[in-house]
């Protein structure tokens, strides 16, 4: 049976290890983007213990195309730069600097089992 349930880092110990986790864009966000440590601090404990009690995580590829978007979104709206000029700023200097940030979520991915969408 597949539980749509929200859990929280005190749920932690009551999950069955063979439970399967699926890491939503939120998620990805609080892992690896630069938000304040009070909101990272959080699931990075949470990704830790899942990752050491080996439950298998899970993600698909929406998750992961809306991650790499809110990445430029966010860094676009550090600049100040305005909504229809956000394109070119993707294919700039300054935007490719936001790519870099990309290769740890494909390491977290690598870790993460795809879903595939039906």
């Amino acid at each position: 049976m597949v539980s749509s349930a929200r859990l929280g880092i005190n749920d932690i110990p009551d999950i069955s290890p063979d439970r399967g986790i699926f890491c939503d864009t939120n998620f990805l966000i609080f892992q690896f983007s630069d938000t304040s440590p009070e909101h990272k601090n959080p699931y990075s404990s949470i990704f830790l213990k899942l990752m050491v009690r080996m439950n298998p995580l899970f993600t698909d590829i929406i998750v992961v195309s809306e991650f790499i978007n809110r990445l430029f979104v966010t860094e676009a709206n550090k600049r100040k730069i305005p909504p229809e000029q956000r394109k070119a700023f993707r294919d700039s200097n300054e935007g490719q600097q936001t790519t870099e940030k990309i290769p740890s979520v494909h390491n977290l991915v690598g870790k993460i089992e795809k879903l595939e969408r039906r």
